[in-house]
Order: C-alpha cells, then structure tokens, then sequence
C-alpha cells in the first residue's frame, strides 16, 4: 500500500503562519497540497511525478482558471516578498501571542494556543 501525504494549506498557507507554508514548521514535505484565498485563486499543487499522462485529466467545475487569476496569485506573491510579509507575520504572531498570555487568569482567558516557536522541530 502507498501512502500519500495530502495537506489542505487553504487557511493556513501563503504566509499567515510566517511561512509560506504552515507544513514548513514541521519539516514535511507533502505530495499533494491545496490552496486558495491569500492568493484569490484556488490551486491544486504537487509533485510532477503525479501529473497524469493524459491531457485534459485536471480540470476544474469553474473552467480551469485565467491569465487574469494568474497575474493576481503571482502579483499577491511578489507583494508578500517585497513587503516581508512573513517576517511581519511572526512578529505580529509573537506580539499577539504575548499580550493574549498576560490575560491569562483574567477576564475569563484560560488558555492561550497557536504555534509556538520553541516547540517547532528544526529542520
């Protein structure tokens, strides 16, 4: 039996975990990934070796997509580079993260949770 790693990346991916790709804290790769929203268009990425033999095999309910949805997608990433979005999202993570843990105990704040640093594998 093959396994294949699969990953739903629509929520956390493009950034809002201060990396491209939440998966990259954890030091997997996967062969399949999913993604949309952050980059306004949806896309289904994986390794080439998955890429069906015969043509038109991929297709989409909403028509396959445009030079339009492209140009979006790869803009949105260029502006996430030149602005270090990613720096900018763990700081702010870090920031909010901090503030939320000084609440604790009070207001009716009981538990703080999200990615910590310090338990994230090095890879």
């Amino acid at each position: 039996m093959v396994c294949r790693l699969i990953l739903d990346e629509v929520q956390s991916g493009i950034g809002h975990t201060g990396k491209w790709w939440a998966f990259e804290h954890y030091g997997v790769t996967p062969d399949i990934m999913s993604t949309a929203k952050a980059l306004q268009v949806g896309a289904t990425m994986y390794n080439k070796k998955f890429e069906p033999a015969d043509r038109s095999a991929l297709s989409s309910t909403w028509g396959g997509g445009s030079r339009i949805d492209m140009a979006v997608g790869a803009r949105t990433i260029k502006v996430i580079k030149r602005d270090k979005l990613l720096e900018n999202a763990t700081k702010m993570g870090n920031l909010l993260r901090k503030g939320l843990q000084e609440l604790v105990g009070k207001k009716g704040v009981t538990d703080v949770r999200g990615l910590r640093p310090n338990d994230w594998p090095r890879v």
